[in-house]
């Protein structure tokens, strides 16, 4: 079975702020430096959680490492590229996965208020789209036999590229739900208190620190299993048919929005590649495209959602 279609510096210093109008920049290197030692949960305890990260001195991020994300910055659509320049950080952490954060000024009290970030796990340079989601179903789920894979239509983008765009565009979703929560906005694509897939979204809505996986809420469609309860193949290929862009979109809602939005943006920066999960083996396997909704109108309606208000100049 398939699930079947259907410079520069100074201008990239913007502040996000409600209302600002979109700015271009064509270099972000400036913007990038290496992180360690740094916890941004506001929830650990730790005594640097409420802080603004910094810097290392000395910066300890590579040319080369600049030069990836800055490629993976040029592939992607233009509201992205601005969205991305309005960053504060863009850091390249050694010591932990990578994260996006919105400085909430009601919680961040010895930080910047309003101060965003994203940190990039230095594992996560060179790594391939297909890779990084064969990482995320290890962690979520070990009950299910599935495999990604890509065709990149040719080699007119390299696969680390795009597998850094979706890092890029994956935290970047984070920062765009607690942020546009925070200052009142609420999440474009749900605000439909449904949120098409879930029950409620309320506890999502509250939670300041998502940590990967994290369980909060429940399917509208009892018959899709959360991550952590598959235990079969089918249980795997219900989520991916059962209006998620992938199996860690069925986390949580937070974690739906951030997934539906960076296939989206995947799909814009590259719509001649296809990216497929093959779940099963043998004669019962099935392969799935991903970056498709798949006649599925729940999915279809959350990738046109991001598409309109997110992604489309």
């Amino acid at each position: 079975m398939r699930r079947m279609a259907f410079g520069l510096l100074a201008a990239c210093l913007v502040s996000w702020v409600i209302g600002a109008h979109a700015q271009d920049c064509s270099d972000i290197r400036g913007k990038i430096c290496s992180l360690t030692k740094f916890e941004p949960d506001p929830g650990s305890g730790s005594s640097n959680a409420k802080d603004s990260p910094a810097c290392d001195k000395p910066d300890t991020a590579t040319d080369t490492q600049k030069d990836w994300i800055q490629s993976a910055f040029d592939l992607a659509p233009i509201k992205v590229k601005n969205d991305l320049c309005k960053l504060t950080s863009i850091f390249v952490a050694t010591d932990r996965a990578s994260w996006g954060r919105w400085e909430d000024p009601a919680n961040h009290n010895n930080a910047t208020p309003g101060k965003t970030e994203i940190a990039i796990s230095s594992s996560d340079i060179g790594k391939t789209f297909s890779a990084k989601q064969d990482d995320n179903l290890k962690m979520i789920t070990g009950k299910a036999t599935a495999k990604h894979s890509e065709d990149l239509a040719g080699g007119r983008v390299a696969p680390e590229i795009i597998g850094l765009l979706y890092v890029l565009a994956h935290e970047l979703g984070h920062v765009r739900w607690h942020r546009d929560l925070g200052v009142g906005d609420g999440i474009g694509c749900a605000d439909d208190p449904n949120f098409y897939s879930w029950k409620d979204v309320t506890n999502a809505k509250s939670n300041r620190w998502t940590k990967f996986g994290n369980d909060l809420g429940d399917h509208r469609r009892a018959k899709v299993k959360k991550p952590k309860d598959i235990g079969n193949d089918d249980d795997l290929r219900g989520i991916y048919f059962g209006g998620f862009a992938t199996a860690l979109g069925a986390t949580n809602p937070e974690e739906d929005f951030v997934e539906s939005y960076a296939i989206r943006i995947l799909m814009e920066a590259c719509p001649e590649c296809i990216f497929n999960v093959t779940i099963g083996s043998g004669s019962s396997a099935a392969t799935i495209k991903v970056n498709d909704a798949g006649g599925n109108p729940d999915l279809k309606a959350k990738l046109n959602c991001v598409y309109d208000k997110y992604i489309k100049s």
